[in-house]
C-alpha cells in the first residue's frame, strides 16, 4: 500500500503541473502558528493546485512543509485530492473533496505514514472584489493512529486582478487533544 500510494503521489505531482493551465488554480500560502506542543513561532508553507477535470469534477494536489519553532527539520505532507462542485446555496459555492496522502518525517518525529481525508469548503462573493471563504477538513492515518486532526478555517480574499486573489485565513486545528491556531496569508492564481 505504501509503495502504491507513493507512486500515485509522485505521478500526480509530475502530471498535474503539465495540465494545470485551463480551468485550474494554484495557491501558495504561509501559515504562522503555535505547534502542537504549545510553543510559539511555527511556520508552515503550503502549495495547492486544483484542476477542473470535466464537468464539476476537480482533481488536485497539495504539499505542506512545517518547521516547528522555526528551526530544525521540516516535516511534510503530500496529498492528492478529488472533489466535486456542489449546487450553489444562498450565494455559497460549496466543494466536497476526499484526499489520500503521505506524511514525510524522520523516525524521531514518528516516521512516514499514509493518511486519508475528507472536507467541505465554500466561497461566497461579497462586495467590491472581496470573497468570504471557509470550510472543514478531517484527516486520519490509515492504520497506525499517527494522525487524527480536524480543522476549521475561515477568511477573506480580495481580487487583485481578474485571475489573482490575495487572502488571509484563520485556522483552528484539533489534533491529539490540542488546539492550534494559525493565520495564513496566501496568493491564488487562476489559469
Amino acid at each position: 500500500m505504501k509503495k502504491l500510494l507513493s507512486v500515485a503521489l509522485l505521478a500526480t505531482a509530475v502530471a498535474l503541473p503539465g495540465v494545470a493551465f485551463a480551468d485550474s488554480s494554484l495557491t501558495g500560502e504561509v501559515r504562522l502558528s503555535d505547534p502542537r506542543g504549545g510553543k510559539a513561532d511555527t511556520t508552515e508553507y503550503r502549495v495547492e493546485a486544483w484542476k477542473k477535470a470535466f464537468g464539476s469534477v476537480l482533481v488536485g494536489a497539495e504539499l505542506q512543509a512545517r518547521q516547528p519553532e522555526n528551526e530544525g527539520k521540516l516535516t511534510s505532507k503530500v496529498s492528492v485530492k478529488a472533489g466535486t462542485e456542489l449546487s450553489e446555496f444562498v450565494g455559497f459555492k460549496p466543494v466536497a473533496y476526499a484526499e489520500v496522502g503521505q506524511h514525510l518525517a524522520d523516525q524521531a518525529s514518528g516516521g512516514n505514514f499514509n493518511f486519508w481525508g475528507a472536507g467541505l469548503k465554500f466561497s461566497r462573493p461579497l462586495a467590491a472584489g472581496f470573497t468570504l471563504n471557509g470550510g472543514y477538513r478531517h484527516r486520519e492515518g490509515f492504520s497506525d493512529g499517527n494522525l487524527k486532526e480536524d480543522r476549521l478555517h475561515g477568511g477573506v480574499s480580495y481580487a487583485l486582478t481578474k485571475k489573482t486573489n490575495a487572502g488571509v485565513t484563520y485556522y483552528r486545528t484539533r489534533s491529539g487533544g490540542n488546539d492550534v491556531d494559525a493565520i495564513g496569508v496566501g496568493l491564488t492564481t487562476k489559469f
